[in-house]
């Protein structure tokens, strides 16, 4: 049992050291997702401090910007 006691922490260790080698390898300027340079979903969201106003794709045709959708 005593012998357990050590070989999990380091069990723990060397999956992480593992993880972050791997991790250190890759490129961090490339994206790796479906979406980039596809046209994002026709949607109409109503402004919260002003329902009249609606913000749609349209208004950003041109830019690149992000919708947070959980925020």
């Amino acid at each position: 049992m005593k012998a357990l006691k050590y070989i999990i922490p380091l069990g723990v260790f060397l999956a992480l050291a593992i993880f972050f080698a791997v991790g250190l390898t890759r490129d961090p300027r490339t994206v790796p997702s479906p979406f980039i340079d596809k046209p994002a979903p026709q949607f109409r969201v109503e402004q919260l401090h002003e329902p009249k106003l609606a913000f749609t794709p349209d208004e950003m045709k041109g830019k690149v910007w992000m919708l947070n959708v959980w925020a």
